[in-house]
């Protein structure tokens, strides 16, 4: 039977419909910048340094693409407007094109496409059943019966047609490797990432992989040790169609990968760009490199310390044109490592904590002219030490002072500076380019501090942190793109900087996750910044005496209370814990949550667990609460609240884990 053009649309979808249009026209611009497929082919947007002022990139290499970036832009902008005047020229929703609505299908995850359209009429159930058109399905907050309803009813019957698949925990990645081998069932699959995947399932998971006959792009984060990363990284090596691979292994493991001679018959790996976070040996990662020799893109961001045993690295990419290297190591190993692969590099971002002999403009000269012959963008970070010593800090002056020789200059390789206090007098010294595209670093200046700061207006990155009270007072930089902003404040709040100081550099309406940290917080502060971010879905809270004044102004001011769209809320303590009343009252600041990651009193575990579950049962004007995770519980604890669960027979489809003293409820 054919499918019916003529069908009306259900009343009940069209608030969601709109929504859908809405989303589409108003976001094609970030989708250009961030699409999934342009991700595949450069080093996406992660997490930065703690501490760092700016923060180098961790991969994300925009500036060297931004020819690239605007073909993308370009295409996404021409499909819009298609869109936009599709959308003018008719009268209805169901009269636009086929292949505007698949266009507006690939903005969406899959559930969606599937909750949203395919109950109102037989057009639409043929358009989304129609197995040309790819999927994409990213699992992170929901319920376990909803995902396991979502798993039977919509991914199962299309496998074949998941071109993308990103699973955000651990109680979802084992559901769904319970379920499915991820194998040559998996058709087109292009793209998964997977967030805390446990180190026994890693090998058995890599091996299923091998048969997937697309997959070119792999992340994966693993939370705990792994015994055999010698087996890791050869079964990832062995993925012959991967192209682009992210590991984040947060505990390292136990390896010993053979280098690869250069007589060594046997396959390599076709990996073009790599992203290695946290935890990798340095004979690990020069034994990698000696797998890869398609290598074009490196980018390691742990503690990385360098003792070369070979003068030469012959098996080196020749390809091997982009390095973004964090590491505490002194200049002259870290100088061999560089020195040993960099003969074709284009691009080299350092970023360096620790000793002042990283600052050496001579040698880094003399490096650059005499080895790094096509090297045409350079940028370092430094943070150092300088206590407090004249001389010493009049040292830094002096080191610093040659990075505005002709030589650099000549090659508009601009840098600037500044000096902050933490834990004594420190100094960082930052290339102007690297802190443009993801994270930047605002921290309150020394009183006596008057060197120039050489910052432009303008800056692009997307997470902002704004450390100490009048850090924001005086700053001239705007952040036009900023959708995460992290406050560490001290104190009793004197000479905080103002919501409007922050509104004049950063669009508050576009933020979507704030980090609020400060010893004494003022509720009335972090209120006020949330009833002028609605868009916010993310909270982190690190505080202890700021539950009294939520008390007193929930009598006072319930406009501001629980108006917000907060979906995940995590708050550390440096006490006890929170209590079951402070919880009470943080559920009535966020009412929508769905994900709370606490610091709580032990003792009270049981009863929180007991009040969070009976919330979710008993009253219907709640969103329910689906994943919970509280530290510091004792090893039995989970087996406590299994029983009370049992017993009172609150859910009979849960799970529940104890991971090194945090446990882990999915509800």
């Amino acid at each position: 039977m054919g499918c019916s053009n003529s069908s009306i649309v259900h009343p009940s979808a069209v608030k969601q419909l709109s929504t859908t249009l809405s989303l589409v026209t108003s976001s094609s611009s970030k989708e250009a910048s961030e699409s999934q497929t342009a991700a595949q082919l450069e080093f996406p947007s992660t997490n930065n340094f703690t501490g760092s002022t700016p923060t180098m990139d961790r991969g994300e290499w925009h500036q060297t693409e931004i020819t690239e970036s605007k073909k993308h832009e370009k295409h996404y902008t021409s499909n819009t407007l298609a869109i936009q005047q599709n959308i003018r020229l008719t009268t209805s929703f169901e009269d636009l094109s086929n292949e505007i609505l698949y266009e507006i299908f690939d903005f969406l995850d899959g559930c969606n496409i599937y909750e949203t359209f395919s109950k109102l009429n037989a057009r639409f159930e043929c358009l989304i059943t129609n197995s040309s058109h790819l999927l994409k399905f990213n699992f992170s907050i929901v319920s376990k019966t909803t995902f396991a309803h979502r798993l039977a009813h919509i991914v199962t019957p299309n496998t074949h047609r998941i071109v993308s698949l990103s699973l955000s925990n651990p109680f979802i990645i084992d559901c769904f490797l319970d379920l499915f081998s991820i194998d040559f069932s998996f058709i087109r699959l292009e793209v998964l990432s997977l967030i805390g995947i446990e180190s026994e399932r890693l090998v058995y998971l890599l091996t299923t992989l091998t048969s997937a006959p697309c997959l070119h792009s792999l992340s994966l984060t693993v939370p705990d040790w792994i015994p055999d990363l010698d087996c890791v990284y050869r079964l990832i090596l062995r993925l012959s169609s991967l192209k682009y691979t992210k590991l984040s292994f947060e505990r390292g493991g136990k390896a010993s990968l053979a280098i690869r001679t250069a007589n060594e018959q046997g396959p390599t790996s076709n990996i073009e760009y790599l992203t290695i976070d946290k935890f990798v040996h340095e004979d690990d990662l020069i034994a990698l490199l000696s797998y890869t020799p398609k290598l074009r893109r490196l980018s390691c961001f742990n503690d990385l310390f360098i003792r070369l045993k070979q003068p030469k690295l012959s098996f080196v990419s020749p390809r091997l044109t982009h390095v973004n290297l964090y590491t505490t190591d002194e200049f002259e190993y870290f100088e061999t490592f560089l020195l040993n692969i960099c003969f074709h590099l284009q691009v080299l971002r350092v970023s360096h904590h620790g000793m002042m002999d990283i600052l050496d403009a001579n040698r880094w000269q003399q490096m650059i002219e005499n080895s790094l012959p096509h090297l045409k963008r350079f940028e370092l970070l430094s943070d150092t030490d300088l206590g407090d010593d004249d001389s010493y800090q009049d040292y830094y002056h002096t080191l610093i002072e040659k990075f505005t020789a002709p030589f650099w200059t000549e090659r508009q390789w601009f840098f600037a500076h500044q000096h902050y206090r933490k834990f004594g007098v420190r100094a960082i010294f930052y290339s102007i380019g690297s802190c443009r595209w993801n994270h930047y670093a605002l921290r309150e200046l020394q009183d006596d501090d008057v060197c120039p700061r050489n910052d432009n207006h303008l800056n692009l990155a997307r997470v902002v942190t704004i450390e100490g009270n009048r850090a924001a007072a005086h700053c001239s930089i705007k952040f036009p793109r900023a959708t995460e902003l992290d406050l560490t404040l001290c104190g009793d709040g004197e000479h905080l900087s103002s919501i409007a100081d922050l509104s004049r550099m950063i669009p508050l309406e576009q933020l979507t996750r704030i980090g609020f940290y400060w010893e004494h917080v003022g509720i009335t502060h972090l209120l006020e910044l949330l009833h002028l971010t609605p868009n916010v879905h993310s909270l982190s809270l690190l505080s202890d005496q700021w539950f009294g004044d939520i008390r007193r102004i929930f009598v006072t001011e319930h406009s501001i209370i629980g108006n917000n769209k907060i979906r995940k809320v995590s708050v550390d303590t440096e006490d006890l814990g929170l209590t079951l009343e402070e919880i009470q009252l943080l559920l009535r600041m966020c009412p929508c949550v769905q994900y709370l990651d606490l610091k709580i009193e032990e003792e009270q575990c049981v009863s929180i667990v007991d009040f969070l579950l009976l919330r979710n049962i008993t009253n219907n004007n709640h969103i329910p609460i689906t994943l919970m995770s509280f530290r510091p519980v004792p090893y039995e604890m989970d087996q406590k609240v299994r029983s009370m669960i049992d017993r009172d027979q609150l859910f009979c489809n849960y799970s529940i884990k104890n991971d090194r003293g945090k446990m882990y409820l999915w509800c």
